[in-house]
């Protein structure tokens, strides 16, 4: 019974990472966790997914962060910094952080990085893809 449960988390864990439903711990295991969740219409997405919008639309998204009082979130699009948070900084060890994007109807993809105070890179995710080809 033992090796078939380790058969399947090993199989759905090599299925997350295959879907990019995955992010990067930078120091250790121990360190943050950052959920990257997006939301359009009646569709929902996590790092990894792809969401199909149109110009116009309204894209919500969510940062949580668990254990990361006093970092910075910084979100990336199209591979550029974005200022769409308008408070980045995570105050808690639970936190949640939101913003919205009204898309052009075209191709992007958003990431998240989790900063400490000193500007290290703590964590990087997976981007949330809008408008890519299946």
């Amino acid at each position: 019974m033992a090796a078939r449960g380790r058969i399947f988390c090993r199989r759905a864990l090599l299925d997350g990472i295959k879907a990019g439903h995955a992010f990067i711990k930078t120091q250790s295991p121990s360190g943050p966790n950052v959920l990257f969740t997006a939301a359009a219409g009646a569709q929902s997405a996590i790092i990894g997914d792809n969401l199909h919008t149109r110009a116009g639309d309204t894209v919500a998204f969510t940062v949580e962060v668990k254990g990361g009082a006093g970092t910075k979130v910084e979100v990336i699009r199209d591979g550029k910094p974005a200022s769409l948070l308008e408070q980045p900084q995570v105050s808690a060890d639970k936190t949640a952080l939101k913003f919205r994007v009204t898309t052009d109807g075209v191709r992007h993809w958003y990431r998240v990085n989790l900063r400490a105070a000193d500007g290290k890179l703590l964590v990087l995710t997976n981007p949330i893809y809008e408008n890519f080809a299946e």
